[in-house]
């Protein structure tokens, strides 16, 4: 027996110090979420073949296998594992160690509660790129006032990188400033960020910001501020780069379309404005690419813009 406890433990230190190396087994998604019963489930899902032999459900750590008799191809999808009814803290530990071992396309939390023991079971894997689209529904922390676990979940947001960033969380959404904007956009091909928050105090930025704001294939975030004097060029970038996407956030004051037809047609532009009723409407020289552009007066104001590919009106 000693002589397998020496073996057991050789074999865990190399196989701590060869697993980072080991590459990680694709998935499709990872869903962590709490019923409306209350019970809380942590599904991932992967690629294959058939639906046989697939599903596992695991209670307090007992896990067992349902064998599917009569088996059927099923898109190719499979429900892999699936943990209920246990304390959060296991659920988010579980959560953690899968996407240390699979690449997710997609990864959501609906309805969790973020505190320290959230955060700092994610940190461990923080620098893995685990997922393209991360997504928090109905996510709250733990004390929404406490800034410091909304500023590391944001840290922790930033390694992880992913593409596509939907934040449905007051206490973390208003720990977002510029820095982390620039920061979202480093290294990521076509961001996408979204972040609805009602919010009266939005942070207002300048028209250095205006590169990072057209790099973005869709930013929605309700606390960001741009000025009205500088955003036309910033929209006419973001059109060139022909992808469809959304831009909604706060603006200085509401954009005049009578001003804004002169400033096109006083000054050299590859855009050209669209009579279109009641909207203002903007289209990409030589090309089917337009830039759809509504502001609404308020405290403050919002500025809302759509782009896609469409036939020339």
């Amino acid at each position: 027996l000693d002589e397998l406890v020496s073996v057991s433990q050789r074999l865990f230190f190399f196989s701590q110090i060869f697993r980072p190396e080991v590459p990680r087994a694709p998935a499709i998604e990872l869903k962590v979420f709490k019923t409306i019963d209350g019970e809380r489930y942590v599904d991932l899902v992967r690629e294959a073949p058939l639906l046989s032999q697939c599903f596992m459900h695991e209670t307090n750590g007992r896990k067992r296998i349902i064998e599917y008799i009569d088996c059927k191809p099923y898109n190719n999808w499979m429900v892999d594992l699936k943990t209920t009814n246990v304390d959060l803290s296991f659920i988010i530990k579980q959560a953690a160690f899968l996407m240390s071992r699979y690449t997710f396309k997609e990864v959501t939390f609906n309805s969790v509660l973020v505190d320290d023991n959230f955060v700092s079971s994610f940190e461990k894997v923080r620098h893995k790129k685990c997922t393209r689209k991360l997504k928090f529904h109905n996510t709250s922390l733990v004390d929404p006032e406490h800034s410091l676990i909304g500023k590391r979940m944001l840290n922790l947001l930033l390694a992880m990188k992913p593409s596509v960033l939907q934040l449905d969380a007051r206490g973390i959404i208003k720990e977002i400033d510029e820095n982390f904007l620039r920061e979202f956009t480093r290294g990521i091909r076509s961001p996408e960020l979204f972040a609805r928050s009602t919010t009266k105090k939005p942070f207002l930025v300048g028209a250095n910001f205006g590169q990072t704001l057209a790099s973005f294939d869709s930013l929605v975030v309700d606390r960001l501020k741009v000025g009205t004097e500088w955003i036309l060029p910033v929209i006419m970038n973001r059109l060139r780069r022909q992808r469809g996407g959304t831009i909604s956030c706060a603006i200085s004051r509401i954009v005049n379309r009578y001003k804004l037809i002169q400033q096109l047609e006083s000054t050299p532009s590859l855009l050209q404005y669209v009579n279109v009723e009641g909207r203002i409407v903007l289209r990409l020289s030589r090309t089917d690419w337009y830039a759809d552009l509504k502001t609404t007066d308020g405290k403050p104001c919002r500025l809302f813009v759509t782009f896609t590919r469409r036939g020339r009106e």
